[in-house]
């Protein structure tokens, strides 16, 4: 039922390691919920990555948004917030 959503986290961490995941996992608690005692203080460059995932997957659904219509498969479509 929720393949789509494993096939995009694959997409965005299947080379990551468990523990590395986990990291960038607290991480985003620790940013979006104000979890503090997590354990973790993640390094510089998990957060450049982290930070340049999110920037890189917002301009993209920003593209997505804006040009949807020219895209034939998609022309005919009306998109809906979820």
């Amino acid at each position: 039922a929720y393949i789509h959503r494993k096939l995009w986290i694959d997409s965005l961490f299947g080379n990551e390691s468990v523990k590395g995941f986990s990291h960038i996992v607290k991480l985003f608690l620790q940013e979006q919920y104000g979890i503090k005692d997590l354990g973790v203080t993640p390094n510089a460059y998990l957060k450049t990555r982290y930070k340049s995932m999110q920037e890189t997957g917002l301009e993209a659904e920003l593209y997505f948004l804006n040009h949807y219509k020219n895209i034939k498969i998609f022309s005919c479509g009306h998109l809906k917030d979820m």
